[in-house]
């Protein structure tokens, strides 16, 4: 367990690098992150603003339990469903 977290944590330190790189192309994007390390599961909490708007995301590595979550909330239409976008007949 010790070592998947090392791994966990890892690959949640090389995401928020990434996306650090990637709006750093933008001026007009920002980004803020917090790493909740010490947490029982390690989160990297994204907030990504631009001109339009502002996506808030919560990331986690190797956890089930979040997408088990959204599915209940969904269920109990505590959640929008996802949008599909069908092709129109042909």
């Amino acid at each position: 367990a010790a070592v998947q977290r090392a791994r966990d944590l890892e690959a949640l330190q090389r995401v928020h690098v990434a996306l650090g790189r990637f709006i750093g192309r933008y001026a007009d994007m920002s980004i803020f992150t917090a790493s909740i390390c010490e947490a029982r599961v390690p989160i990297l909490g994204v907030l990504w603003s631009f001109p339009a708007g502002s996506i808030a995301v919560d990331l986690s590595m190797n956890q089930q339990r979040p997408v088990d979550h959204v599915r209940w909330f969904q269920q109990v239409a505590g959640a929008p469903l996802p949008i599909v976008h069908k092709p129109p007949p042909v």
